[in-house]
């Protein structure tokens, strides 16, 4: 959002100014993983790939939200998870470890 604004003001854009951004993985409540070392293969940068070699269609958030069940029983959720979204979802993490 900074980046657009400061791309509409024409001194911003003729002195080339850019917030630079990052991608941050959370691991808990307090602390995370920031990718931010130059020519760095993040995670999205391998795992997206392989995401999209081994499964037709991965489910988009907004996808997932409207088939799932909010009021259902633990058991229906759970059922959900196992026909709908582990075989859209494969297992690719251990892909990470290879390159």
């Amino acid at each position: 959002m900074v980046n657009t604004l400061l791309h509409q003001d024409a001194d911003a854009r003729r002195r080339q100014l850019y917030v630079r951004t990052y991608n941050v993985i959370p691991l808990q409540d307090a602390g995370g993983l920031i990718e931010w070392i130059p020519n760095l293969n993040t995670f999205r940068n391998v795992l997206g790939p392989l995401m999209k070699e081994k499964c037709d269609s991965v489910m988009s958030e907004k996808e997932w939200f409207d088939r799932w069940v909010p009021n259902g029983t633990d058991e229906e959720k759970l059922e959900r998870l196992r026909k709908e979204y582990y075989p859209r979802h494969p297992i690719v993490m251990p892909e990470w470890f290879r390159y």
